[in-house]
């Protein structure tokens, strides 16, 4: 009995991230994987704003960051990889575009 109830929990969390992450916007590509939403409030009056969030890899990326990608209304915007580590955290920068508020670290 034990064991049903701990697959159920599993498979009902599964079913529910699933649907989350499917209404999380748009999937540039099947072969990325792993994403991260960020909500970033940009001055609409200073085009020229970089954005840096911090984020766990779950151990998942390349060790340096190569395969990292930052998305927002639809097309892949510059970024840097500021530092990876210690562990498995990775600091990035990335251009913020007036008017845009979501963005997808890939």
């Amino acid at each position: 009995m034990r064991n049903l109830l701990v697959f159920l929990i599993v498979m009902c969390g599964g079913l529910i991230s699933a649907a989350l992450a499917a209404d999380d916007g748009p999937w540039p590509s099947s072969t990325l994987n792993y994403r991260r939403h960020y909500v970033v409030e940009a001055d609409p009056k200073a085009p020229d704003q970089t954005a840096v969030v911090e984020f766990a890899t779950g151990n998942v990326m390349d060790a340096k960051g190569s395969d990292v990608r930052v998305m927002a209304a639809g097309k892949a915007l510059p970024s840097r990889v500021l530092c990876m580590g210690p562990g498995s955290i990775c600091r990035l920068a990335f251009k913020a575009v007036p008017g845009v508020r979501d963005y997808f670290v890939l």
